[in-house]
């Protein structure tokens, strides 16, 4: 691992692999229930909303568990596009990544509403992993935030002659 993994970096990364490890397994899940019918898994129709068919969602589950795998191997490594604290990817992320979430939560509840809480698993795998995802967006989102902040304050300290403030940076310029 890179020296610049930190305390804050190793958090993120546990989480984010935990919640990529959470999703793979919702993904093989379904896998095994599509294909061999596993008598101890849910049925297929609680598994996906039906807006995609099977084969388009898989194709796409695939998509986001390599996209988020290389998020967890930079953080993993300590450098790398996701790992690297970037303006423009904090903000976006959170937004998405909340908007996501809140989007989620209003299916969740009109879910509720209309089937009842009865029948938590029936229908509400897709939900379910969709907080996953999200969550995932948002704590990127926030890590690049947060290292962004520290990079800034740090550079700000750094900047700043010892006794601190204008009066010391102009009794420095008078001396030189």
């Amino acid at each position: 691992m890179n020296k610049r993994f930190n305390r804050d970096s190793e958090r993120s990364f546990l989480i984010l692999a935990i919640l990529l490890f959470l999703f793979c397994l919702r993904v093989l899940g379904q896998a095994l229930v599509a294909l061999y019918h596993i008598p101890f898994l849910p049925p297929m129709k609680e598994w996906q909303s039906g807006l995609l068919p099977y084969p388009v969602l898989l194709f796409c589950q695939i998509l986001i568990i390599c996209l988020y795998g290389k998020v967890c191997l930079d953080f993993w490594h300590g450098r790398g596009y996701f790992f690297e604290p970037k303006r423009e990817c904090a903000i976006p992320l959170l937004w998405f990544g909340s908007s996501y979430f809140v989007v989620t939560s209003v299916r969740l509840a009109i879910c509720v509403a209309l089937i009842g809480s009865h029948k938590f698993l029936g229908g509400y795998i897709p939900i379910v992993f969709h907080f996953v995802l999200a969550s995932f967006l948002i704590l990127l989102g926030n890590y690049h935030q947060q290292a962004l902040r520290k990079n800034r304050s740090v550079t700000m300290n750094s900047t700043i002659p010892e006794g601190g403030g204008l009066a010391s940076a102009s009794k420095c310029e008078r001396a030189v």
